[in-house]
This record gives C-alpha cells, structure tokens and sequence, in this order.
C-alpha cells in the first residue's frame, strides 16, 4: 500500500491564489514524486497545473486540503503547506478583520 498523507491549510494571503502564488505553488509541488492533490469545496486538481490551480478560484481566507500519496508524501504536504505559511513569498497581508471572516 502506497503511503498517502494529508493536511488542511488556510490562504493567507488577501488575493487567494491568484497568478503569483499559483506559480510558486506549482512549482514547488513539482519538486516532489508524490501525486498531489489540493481539493477546494468539492473540487480536486493537481497543484501542477496552474491553470488548474487558477480554476479553482480560492480566495484568501479559505481553506484547502493538500494530499499527497507516494514516497515524499509527508515531505510534499509540509513543504506545500510551508510555502502556504509564507504567504507564497508575497508581502500582502490579511488584516485581524479579514481573517475572522
């Protein structure tokens, strides 16, 4: 059995994942071996792909499940989930009040 792990992030940066942080997204997804996933309200796509991480349409604020099956698995989520910590490199920042909505 192929191991498989996952994790639920919030974005949280303002715009969501728009063209900037798609980029990085799918770039750093494809430093892994895993198969990777990000499932938003009922979708799922492969973060790979920016044009299907654009279609999703995430805003900031919401949130996303990461899975990854394969031998980076664990390594693939964190990694993903770290780069989402850092806000995709970008400096725009959610304020108290838009978190809490």
């Amino acid at each position: 059995m192929e191991k498989r792990y996952q994790q639920f992030y919030k974005i949280k940066n303002k715009y969501g994942l728009h063209i900037r942080p798609s980029t990085a997204l799918s770039k750093v997804s494809r430093n892994y071996k895993s198969e990777i996933q990000i499932t938003y309200q009922g979708h799922t796509i492969n973060p790979k792909s920016i044009i299907e991480l654009l279609t999703l349409g995430v805003g900031g604020g919401e949130q996303i499940l990461v899975t990854a099956t394969g031998e980076d698995c664990k390594e693939a989520v964190e990694g993903i989930g770290q780069l989402i910590a850092d806000r995709f490199g970008l400096s725009e920042e959610m304020t108290e009040d838009e978190e809490k909505h």
